[in-house]
């Protein structure tokens, strides 16, 4: 077979040998590409990589730069607060107020989460990153970047019944980079354009298990996010370079 072939393997367990198919930002209609050549249905196939993220797959790493159509929701994503949607390739709230997604079927204690941030230079916004998320209670961690009226600031939150907790506050001079959070055991790190923010924070509030994703409200984006379970290589060089911990939160 050419390099210039796809093999692919349907439920009949028949190998089938087609041409390349047009590369599309939606990968249900790839599938119906797909199933043009079969006897099955769009929505039997499983999703097809477009190389920039797929939707029914969340399976770590996950890696997504949100290259589709605009839409109302995120899939894979469970709607946990608010609505979030895609706008011209980038997630961004729909609601009024803040809103949270969650990778779906997904909870895990530790987890490096990262993600090309941005706010607006005009008034107060944030966005940023959950971990240990409690859909009954809405407890988390928050890893954020924030605008202020042109002000900037990379900050770490707790949020337990509803009432907020500062953990950490980092100045920066930029309103868009890439956020990473990474929370292992007890502690809570967090880098911003490959610069850890402050010293690891310790805080023993939140243990359990808990879902992850993406926070923000009106006038901020994410993009080109990447959940990592912290236990694989993949993660191993970040959690090295950790600095001893100075700094503590109840």
């Amino acid at each position: 077979m050419s390099t210039n072939e796809v093999l692919f393997l349907v439920s009949s367990f028949t190998l089938i040998s087609c041409t390349p198919l047009a590369q599309q930002d939606d990968p249900l209609q790839t599938n119906r590409q797909l199933a043009s050549m079969t006897s099955l249905s769009p929505e039997a196939l499983p999703m097809v990589l477009d190389g920039h993220g797929a939707c029914g797959s969340v399976e770590l790493p996950r890696v997504d730069s949100f290259n589709r159509s605009d839409a109302d929701g995120l899939c894979d994503f469970t709607a946990r607060e608010g609505k979030m949607g895609m706008r011209e390739g980038r997630v961004v709230s729909l609601s009024a107020g803040h809103a949270v997604s969650t990778l779906k079927d997904s909870k895990l204690t530790d987890v490096r989460l990262e993600a090309e941030v941005t706010v607006s230079a005009l008034g107060l916004n944030d966005t940023g990153l959950v971990a240990r998320y409690q859909p009954q209670t809405q407890n988390m961690y928050y890893a954020s970047l924030e605008g202020s009226s042109g002000n900037y600031s990379v900050q770490v939150w707790k949020s337990i019944g509803g009432v907020w907790r500062n953990l950490g506050f980092t100045p920066v001079t930029s309103g868009s980079g890439k956020l990473a959070f990474v929370v292992s055991g007890t502690s809570l790190t967090v880098f911003f354009n490959g610069d850890q923010m402050g010293s690891k924070i310790i805080d023993h509030s939140l243990t359990e298990a808990g879902e992850f994703g993406l926070r923000a409200n009106l006038g901020s984006s994410c993009d080109n996010v990447k959940f990592i379970d912290p236990l694989s290589p993949e993660s191993a060089p970040a959690l090295a370079i950790q600095a001893p911990s100075t700094a503590a939160a109840d």
